[in-house]
């Protein structure tokens, strides 16, 4: 080995870890444990292949302590990546049609509670630029019941154990279980939609899973430790257990000073006789652009995606919160990107900007920083179109640095895109197209308010 070039070793090093990527079967962890044997070779081989094996983490609340133990010294620096998927307790056809119980939702909240704080305790010491590389680390947060995939929810089956982001090999094809046919499935369909106490144990209350500072972590620790290394946090619609925005992500992200970018892709809160949880989620978000987005330093970027299910949600169109839309302008101010879909329309951020007297305009509503922005909105439709493009224009004077901006609309009976774009980073030349399922074209007076 030692005889060989050392650019023929490296080329080498490169080529094995590249086939024992593509040929390992199983999750991330499992492909990890049968690369290892590989870093036990000699010195060389390590150095060159430790880092892959600890640049991507997903932990369970029980993997913490070892987590803890391993990650010490230069392998810190390769860490790029963790996802802190909470596991909730099983549960059986006895209770998987009913909300969960007040012992359930307290032992929920006491479990996530202990594993943040554990997890914050643990990064608290890591030093950004030190012990973590100089882009610092993403961390995702998720939660689940092993349960949720086996009765009403059998769509979780595909997803539970995927582990297809930042790189890795998705599930292959025969790897999907098979759904049973129980709870409303026939043949990998679901015919009936679930009832209101079913989602509800899938997904939890509306007002989502918080802190429970009554937890030993909470309690030895006082409050939730500052992480400097983390400079990315990302909510994915993985699974679609809500968390608490007050009482759970506000929290979180205040105690994440070097927070740049926010990703986050919330489930649609269920209806039900008792309560409407699209408006207890809405008031939420809300809560947290104008309570914490608004006041972050660092936060650069954020991203809003709500999900949402024919089948569980039922197949009615939810208009989007003015409130919300209003508040994500007004928290945008300091950012360089923003991007929203479904629960914000477009014509509600750019509220100061119609052709009416609008007692709220602000005169310092300026995007100083804003570089790129892509929304939905529904008056991208055959009628108003051209109304809402224009008053995008305006906004757009009031960003200086604006590179790219896109607005959309996908509905059952027309699909719309419209997009200005820099053709060249650092050059004065600019575009705009228009992409419709009418063949729309813009007005006279759009073309000539955006040159």
């Amino acid at each position: 080995w030692l005889r060989l070039p050392p650019e023929l070793r490296r080329m080498i090093l490169e080529e094995l870890y590249l086939l024992s990527h593509e040929q390992a079967e199983g999750d991330s962890q499992q492909r990890k444990r049968k690369r290892s044997g590989y870093v036990t070779v000699c010195r060389e081989w390590q150095f060159f292949l430790e880092p892959f094996q600890f640049n991507i983490f997903t932990l369970h609340q029980s993997d913490l302590a070892d987590f803890d133990k391993i990650l010490q010294g230069h392998r810190r620096r390769s860490v790029k990546f963790i996802w802190l998927r909470l596991e909730l307790p099983k549960y059986d056809c006895n209770s998987c049609g009913q909300q969960e119980s007040l012992r359930e939702v307290r032992i929920n909240e006491i479990l996530f509670t202990n594993a943040v704080w554990s997890l914050f305790s643990i990064l608290s010491s890591w030093v950004k630029g030190g012990d973590s590389g100089s882009d610092g680390i993403t961390l995702q947060l998720s939660a689940h019941s092993p349960s949720d995939a086996l009765h009403y929810c059998q769509e979780l089956k595909k997803r539970i154990g995927y582990t297809g982001f930042w790189g890795l090999a998705p599930m292959k094809r025969n790897q999907i279980l098979r759904n049973e046919d129980s709870h409303g499935w026939r043949r990998g369909r679901q015919i009936y939609p679930p009832r209101d106490e079913a989602k509800l144990r899938v997904f939890g209350h509306p007002r989502g899973l918080r802190f429970d500072f009554r937890a030993s972590r909470a309690r030895s620790l006082g409050s939730l430790p500052k992480v400097k290394v983390v400079n990315k946090l990302h909510i994915a619609r993985q699974f679609y257990r809500h968390f608490s925005i007050p009482k759970a992500l506000e929290p979180i992200i205040k105690s994440l000073p070097q927070l740049e970018k926010l990703v986050y892709e919330p489930w649609r809160g269920i209806n039900t006789r008792r309560f409407s949880g699209p408006e207890i989620r809405d008031t939420q978000h809300t809560h947290l652009l104008q309570n914490v987005v608004r006041r972050h330093k660092c936060l650069r970027s954020i991203s809003i995606f709500e999900s949402f299910s024919g089948v569980i949600h039922g197949p009615g169109i939810k208009k989007p919160d003015v409130t919300l839309g209003r508040s994500f302008a007004d928290a945008s101010l300091n950012l360089s990107e923003m991007f929203a879909a479904v629960n914000v329309d477009a014509k509600d951020v750019f509220y100061a900007f119609w052709p009416v007297k609008n007692p709220r305009l602000a005169p310092s509503m300026t995007w100083s920083k804003m570089e790129r922005i892509c929304l939905s909105s529904g008056l991208l439709n055959p009628t108003h179109y051209n109304d809402l493009i224009q008053v995008a224009a305006s906004a757009a004077l009031n960003m200086p640095k604006l590179r790219c901006m896109e607005l959309w609309n996908c509905g059952m009976h027309s699909s719309c895109i419209f997009r200005y774009y820099e053709c060249q980073k650092g050059q004065h030349i600019r575009k705009v197209r228009l992409l419709s399922t009418w063949h729309g074209k813009l007005s006279k007076s759009v073309v000539s308010r955006w040159r």
